[in-house]
């Protein structure tokens, strides 16, 4: 069983900024997630969410937080105080947001009107059974894509400015491409394991046999014995 670790993804969209209906700050929409749509390469393999896919974890009513690059200093909302809403559409995974009138969200709204900043991402984590991995032929050609059924949480929902994790200069598929490949070859090392598993019991099975055999030949060779001496 492997240890699934919080995942950050990224996409592009297009913002809808209007005034808050609470007069004192800026409302912010958005899709943080689609549905059927094969992201970029993220390292070797690509991935896609299916439909209702977060049907699940939304159901479990998660107090999912809107932040400014994932950082928990620059919170936007919050679906437990009523200032963050999220829902799953036919599109993929939307929210609403009733910004606070803060200095870095009115910074943040400036920014999002010129189209400075105009990206979502959104913070996961899977279970095992929550995903599968098959290759396929995609417009980048014949690549490993990763298929989502389901998340096991859903943390927050972030505007980014770039796919980079804040305070570092690593990209964020750099990071998660080699989680994968570690889950992938802890599952083929499993694999292995239980194949030599296998070939271990069928021998013991086999040697099992092989004695019972022997003990059932001795036996029929000292019954004869006898018989022969009973004729004497």
């Amino acid at each position: 069983m492997t240890t699934q670790k919080l995942e950050r993804r990224l996409l592009t969209t297009e913002f809808e900024l209007r005034t808050s209906k609470t007069a004192d700050g800026m409302h912010i929409g958005g899709f943080a997630a689609r549905y059927n749509t094969l992201s970029s390469d993220l390292g070797g393999f690509r991935e896609r969410i299916l439909p209702r896919a977060f049907d699940k974890v939304l159901d479990t009513d998660p107090d999912v937080v809107a932040l400014f690059n994932h950082n928990p200093n620059f919170v936007l909302g919050r679906t437990s105080a009523d200032t963050l809403s999220v829902r799953s559409t036919s599109k993929g995974l939307a929210f609403d947001c009733d910004m606070p009138n803060t200095s870095y969200a009115r910074d943040l709204s400036e920014s999002i009107k010129r189209g400075d900043i105009k990206a979502c991402s959104f913070a996961f984590e899977l279970d095992d059974n929550d995903q599968e991995f098959g290759e396929e032929e995609t417009d980048q050609g014949r690549m490993l894509v990763r298929t989502i059924r389901n998340f096991k949480a859903l943390h927050d929902i972030s505007v980014v400015t770039s796919p980079a994790y804040p305070g570092t200069s690593v990209d964020a598929r750099n990071i998660v491409a080699a989680e994968v490949r570690s889950m992938l070859q802890t599952r083929n090392d499993d694999t292995a394991f239980k194949a030599d598993l296998a070939k271990i019991r069928q021998g013991i099975d086999e040697l099992t046999a092989a004695i019972a055999l022997r003990k059932q030949e001795r036996a029929t060779v000292r019954q004869r014995r006898q018989n022969l001496l009973n004729l004497m």
